[in-house]
């Protein structure tokens, strides 16, 4: 049994994973899984947040507009959370998100799962 999670998120998909080893499906799949949890897309979903290893560092200011144009698509989702599965991604988009009007919180998939899978019995008084 899942614990369920009752909001609305949006999935990043880091380009290594969807356009390097086709990975896509897969974490949806997993995502779908949690009861209450309502996964929706961003527009321009295939496009990079801008972070890309060490290509953020030697270029910084386009590293910079990918990230508030990642950021944007993901705000207009209306999602209360941001999942990725790369911590680089995930550097990223948080401080675009923090530039923002709207900063909304970036956690990576394991750690969403990790909070699924923790069941309600056995769990010390006051946890989540």
């Amino acid at each position: 049994n899942l614990r369920p999670i009752p909001l609305k998120v949006v999935y990043h998909d880091p380009c290594h994973a969807q356009h390097g080893q086709g990975i896509y499906e897969q974490p949806r799949q997993l995502l779908k899984k949690i009861p209450g949890l309502k996964l929706v897309d961003p527009y321009e979903s295939q496009i990079c947040c801008g972070s890309a290893g060490v290509w953020s560092l030697t270029h910084g200011e386009l590293s910079q507009e990918l990230g508030s144009r990642k950021s944007k698509n993901l705000l207009h989702t209306g999602a209360s959370l941001v999942v990725t599965a790369n911590p680089g991604c995930q550097g990223q988009i948080s401080d675009a998100l923090n530039l923002s009007s709207r900063p909304i919180p970036v956690i990576s998939l394991t750690d969403l799962l990790w909070y699924a899978f923790l069941q309600k019995k056995g769990l010390p008084e006051g946890s989540p």
